[in-house]
C-alpha cells in the first residue's frame, strides 16, 4: 500500500512571496527555480530572466531564506539539485489521490 502524502503545514506562497518581495523576481522566474539555483551561503537565488533568457543571481533577504528553509523542511524529502524548488499537491482523477507535482502559475494563483 502506498504511503499517504502529507499536506505541508508551511504554505509555499509564504516563501515565494518573501523571495519576490525581497528581490523583485517575477513569479514565473521563481517557479522555474531548481535546487541548484539556491546558494544558501551567499543567500542568492538564480533565475532565468524573462525576455532575454539570461540567468542572473539575485540576493534575497535572510527572512526569505528562513521561509524557504521552513517550506523545504516541511516537504519531508531532501531537495535534489535538479528538482523544482516549488511543489504542489494536486488531485488527479486517476484513482491515485494526491500527488506532489511541480508548481505552475495556475497553482500559484490558487495559493494566493
Amino acid at each position: 500500500m502506498e504511503r499517504p502524502v502529507r499536506l505541508p503545514s508551511v504554505e509555499p506562497g509564504s516563501g515565494l512571496l518573501a523571495l519576490a518581495v525581497s528581490n523583485g523576481a517575477r513569479a514565473a522566474e521563481l517557479l522555474g527555480m531548481r535546487g541548484v539555483d539556491v546558494d544558501w551561503g551567499e543567500q542568492l537565488i538564480r533565475v532565468c530572466r524573462k525576455g532575454s533568457g539570461a540567468t542572473q543571481w539575485l540576493p534575497a533577504s535572510p527572512e526569505a531564506f528562513v521561509w524557504l528553509r521552513l517550506y523545504l523542511a516541511d516537504l519531508g524529502a531532501p531537495l535534489e539539485p535538479n528538482d523544482p524548488v516549488w511543489w504542489t499537491l494536486r488531485r488527479r482523477d486517476h484513482g491515485h489521490g494526491l500527488r506532489r507535482q511541480p508548481m505552475n502559475y495556475e497553482a500559484l494563483r490558487a495559493v494566493f
